[in-house]
């Protein structure tokens, strides 16, 4: 802080009869004042709330990521399901075509009187059997494309072709790693376990911090002045003291 003082006049006194006046004060004065202040027992609470904050920043982060992975693993599995889907309808069309072709055969077998009716009847039952397992697949892959889309934020009608999952079916072919591995694997990248921790952090540090707001404030105060135009007054001081 700095002060300045006009007065309509200096201030003199004299300290005998006859004697010279002395001047007190000027009609103008000066004083500045630069004072600093440390908190003791509120830097703890100051510490704690930091921590805590840290910790829940942390804690949100880590909730951010393992919704990141949620969804990753949620679009690589309706990308495998889809991939499955087709490759069975895939498959039971080719079952059909090859008891389409026995149908004909024992059609033709049972005109030349080497099989019966009840042949012909389980090849069609087989066939029709077939034509649902096709059917249900390919309701499965309409299914898994509408949910991939929808995870990707896409159009349902969106015209896309997917390509065939190389890297995930290279993935799924590794070995399984043993219990121990496959533990500290876990562990270590589970995002969510790492969210719970930073947030019981936050909690513990708000409890201490919380616990220091009950003690009293000490503070150390450090103060600088420079005065002039007092004739009476030190020019410089400083002083340091405990509040």
């Amino acid at each position: 802080a700095d002060q300045f003082d006009h007065y309509n006049g200096p201030f003199s006194v004299s300290i005998a009869t006859g004697a010279p006046s002395l001047t007190v004060r000027d009609q103008n004065t000066n004083t500045f004042v630069a004072q600093a202040k440390q908190p003791l027992v509120g830097l703890v609470r100051i510490s704690q709330d930091y921590m805590a904050a840290d910790a829940n920043a942390d804690a949100t982060k880590a909730g951010t990521d393992a919704a990141n992975k949620q969804i990753t693993e949620a679009v690589e599995t309706t990308y495998l399901r889809l991939f499955e889907a087709k490759a069975a309808r895939e498959v039971a069309r080719s079952s059909q075509a090859q008891l389409d072709e026995q149908l004909e055969v024992a059609k033709a077998r049972v005109k030349a009187g080497a099989m019966t009716n009840a042949d012909v009847l389980r090849v069609q039952v087989a066939r029709a059997n077939i034509q649902q397992q096709e059917l249900q697949a390919s309701v499965q892959e309409s299914a898994a494309r509408t949910q991939l889309l929808t995870l990707m934020a896409m159009p349902l009608d969106a015209q896309v072709d997917f390509a065939e999952p190389v890297s995930l079916e290279a993935e799924a072919e590794k070995p399984i790693p043993e219990l121990a591995e496959a533990t500290n694997e876990a562990v270590s990248k589970r995002d969510d376990l790492h969210q719970q921790v930073r947030l019981l952090d936050a909690a513990d540090a708000t409890a201490r911090s919380r616990l220091a707001a009950l003690l009293p404030e000490v503070d150390v105060v450090g103060s600088f002045q420079h005065i002039d135009g007092q004739k009476l007054a030190q020019v410089d001081s400083f002083y340091v003291g405990v509040h």
